[in-house]
């Protein structure tokens, strides 16, 4: 789980009340296309940062999440980054726009080697940086 929405037994019709991924995926998926057609121009990545870097962890009364019983506080295995927060994704503040190339080039810094590379992007060609970067 990357990010939390509200899904914890919202009402979704006149007679049932439901939770958990199926109630959620949605709303999530709404706030994305929303900040897709308000800047059309960031790709996928940079959306999924948008939402994760901007996702909070306590309430509006300063009190960490809980659970559905909220009894006890959730951790990241719960709520990955955090609930999502619509207003503030479309102010990430710093974006770093990720691509599939990035990945590549990653991947081949890790050391990994050909069969590695192949069996990790499941395809035998790939174009990558030969040369390691380094800061020093």
């Amino acid at each position: 789980m990357d990010v939390a929405s509200q899904g914890d037994y919202g009402l979704v019709t006149d007679y049932e009340f439901n939770s958990g991924t199926s109630i959620v995926t949605p709303h999530v998926a709404e706030v994305a296309a929303l900040l897709k057609a308000i800047n059309p121009n960031w790709s996928l990545a940079a959306i999924q940062l948008a939402l994760m870097s901007t996702a909070y962890t306590i309430n509006k009364n300063g009190i960490t999440l809980t659970n559905q019983s909220y009894v006890t506080p959730v951790t990241l295995l719960d709520y990955g980054v955090g609930h999502i927060n619509p207003n503030k994704a479309l102010d990430p503040r710093l974006m770093y726009d990720i691509d599939t190339q990035d990945y590549i080039n990653f991947i081949y810094d890790l050391g990994y080697n050909d069969p590695k590379m192949s069996a990790t992007l499941r395809r035998n060609r790939w174009n990558c940086t030969q040369n390691k970067q380094t800061l020093l």
